[in-house]
């Protein structure tokens, strides 16, 4: 039997476009972070070797089983969204990290099925029609997948799965109707096709259904999806919840956090004219700050795109404070590059780094950069989760590390902690007793706050015990390519749930070099080795793409930020080369002799 190219093509289309929208969702569920979408390229790939090396121990008839795979490919898809946002409330309140562990069993279970038929689907291909050389099969599948990149990055981006999973339907019932010999493979092409259009009209409503578990009693009023975030916004009673990735990260009721994260730590600012907010807005800390009448104020939001697309669902007051902001659209970072300004009080108020994106904002690098955008006496203030009870060893070195950072680049650094621990850093004097002074000075603009507990938060026992851990000589500091606070805030939710594991997890880190050392002198054994020399030289070129689709997911996430949507056009990227690769290749023919372990050595350069 012939097959046609375009079998290949669309293999890799639906394949990489099942994989972003498998990760996008298990992202919004489970964890949004690099780490979690490193282990699902893990699994896909773990489960597509599978899916190839049993493909001959599977003695059925290979046409029918490619249809079946097929078949099976299209209803797990809509299928397995719908048991992700139904087992999410099950384990876990709306915006509450869940157990990672047990989440990255999940996503195994979701992503494991259809990486298995996709790696089933490739060598079936190959065995129906043996006049394709596997080189150049995989170069149509790798076309296929930068195809299906760029259809993400430009259009899917911006809408939600069910879309997408219209779209496959489409191009699966394409891949059955190429084969036109038999009218039972044509009815079920056909079949596919009308339930993708069914998918198609009906997408934001089916979309809907299946996102209301996930919120339990809180009603789902919007669901928008833009070329950096998925943003769910609920309402339980009269207050508004915006969801960032499927974490909670802003409400509209919060004025007492609101007057605290304010009030506290401008009682150390001698000048408001010039403030610089980073993030905070949308939860109404904005009505707060205008209170000290400051000239400008500029606002820059994590997401530039954020408050245009949650607008309709704020506050008036949020809204009218907002129109008297100047609202910076730009990458915090590249702002800071280029500002002429002089701030005196930058504000950092961004959950805490469970990302590289987020991590990035606590880095030595741009806390050196928010340093040159201040006065001399200018105040910075951000924001790390502590405890007014038991301290978690992992929250107490996160906060001792952001306390190194800052003492790296400020004179001056003050902490107050309580629930939240309050840092305020400056090159100019700190007086605490200015600080109690203005208490009575400012107490015109408390709303809910009084003078007995702001003096509490100025003098309680809290303060000497983080003094005490400080003594300890603890000198690590955050930074890009050192994302100490990003590994402590993972390790914090390790260790809500299998604090031994926590450990373990920082004895491989502190011994990284010798495990390292004892890979590569085992890799070097079986290089050795005759008999596994080519299976290690295909595993290890293997190996080293991953490393660097891995190094380059993480570089990016640290440089740019808003890996979200990019992740798509980065994998596209090395596929195509790939591509392009294997071209070469069937170009020179048989005359091509390469020496491959310079091409080891220059692939590892």
């Amino acid at each position: 039997m012939n097959i046609n190219p375009l079998h290949f093509i669309s293999l890799g289309v639906y394949s990489f476009l099942t994989q972003l929208l498998l990760m996008r969702e298990c992202v919004d569920s489970f964890y949004g972070n690099e780490f979690f979408i490193t282990l699902i390229f893990s699994i896909w790939l773990s489960g597509s070797a599978l899916g190839a090396s049993l493909y001959k121990k599977i003695n059925l008839n290979r046409e029918k089983i490619l249809l079946y795979s097929y078949f099976l490919f299209s209803f797990l898809l809509p299928l397995t969204i719908y048991a992700i946002r139904l087992i999410k409330p099950i384990f876990l309140v709306p915006g509450e990290n869940p157990n990672i562990l047990l989440s990255f069993l999940f996503v195994f279970f979701f992503v494991f099925p259809f990486s298995f038929i996709s790696g089933y689907q490739f060598p079936a291909l190959l065995d129906i029609d043996d006049s394709f050389s596997v080189s150049y099969s995989y170069m149509l599948e790798n076309i296929g997948f930068f195809v299906s990149g760029m259809a993400f990055y430009f259009i899917f981006i911006n809408y939600n799965v069910f879309l997408m999973i219209a779209f496959l339907f489409f191009i699966i019932a394409a891949c059955i109707f190429l084969d036109n010999k038999s009218s039972f493979k044509k009815n079920i092409s056909y079949f596919l096709f009308i339930l993708g259009l069914i998918i198609l009209f009906f997408n934001k409503q089916i979309n809907y259904f299946t996102l209301k578990p996930i919120y339990g009693s809180e009603t789902l009023i919007a669901d928008i999806h833009n070329i950096s975030s998925n943003i769910a916004v609920t309402q339980k009673e009269k207050q508004n919840n915006f969801y960032f990735n499927g974490e909670l990260f802003a409400f509209s009721d919060d004025d007492f956090t609101n007057e605290v994260k304010t009030h506290l730590p401008l009682l150390f600012s001698s000048k408001t004219e010039n403030i610089l907010l980073i993030g905070g807005a949308i939860s109404g800390i904005l009505s707060d700050l205008m209170k000290y009448e400051p000239s400008r104020l500029f606002y820059i939001e994590q997401d530039p795109y954020l408050l245009e697309l949650i607008k309709p669902f704020l506050k008036e007051k949020i809204i009218k404070d907002l129109s008297k902001t100047i609202l910076i659209k730009d990458d915090f970072y590249r702002y800071l590059e280029k500002t002429n300004n002089n701030f005196d009080v930058v504000i950092l108020d961004i959950p805490s780094p469970s990302s590289l994106n987020s991590n990035r904002y606590y880095s030595l690098e741009a806390i050196a950069k928010i340093k040159n955008a201040m006065k001399r006496e200018g105040i910075f203030i951000a924001y790390l989760p502590y405890s007014s009870g038991y301290l978690n060893e992992n929250v107490k070195n996160m906060n001792l590390c952001f306390y190194s950072t800052l003492k790296q680049i400020f004179s001056e650094v003050i902490f107050l902690p309580d629930e939240e621990n309050i840092f305020i850093a400056s090159n100019s004097k700190l007086n605490i007793n200015k600080a109690f002074e203005n208490i009575g000075k400012n107490k015109n603009k408390f709303l809910l706050l009084n003078e007995a507990y702001l003096k509490y938060r100025l003098s309680n026992d809290k303060i000497n015990e983080f003094r005490n851990f400080m003594n300890k000589n603890y000198s690590k500091y955050n930074s890009f390519l050192k994302p100490e606070l990003y590994i402590y805030e993972i390790l914090w939710q390790i260790d809500r749930f299998y604090p031994s594991f926590s450990k373990f997890y920082l004895k491989i880190k502190e011994n990284g070099f010798f495990i390292f050392l004892i890979l590569l002198i085992f890799s070097f054994i079986l290089n050795y080795r005759k008999r596994f020399s080519l299976a290690f030289s295909l595993m290890a070129m293997s190996f080293s793409l991953m490393a660097m689709e891995t190094a380059l997911i993480y570089l990016f996430q640290i440089s740019f930020g808003n890996l979200h949507h990019k992740i798509s056009l980065i994998i596209s990227i090395i596929m195509i080369s790939i591509s392009a690769g294997n071209f070469a290749y069937l170009k020179r023919g048989k005359s091509f002799n390469p020496n491959y372990g310079f091409y080891n050595l220059l692939f590892s350069l």
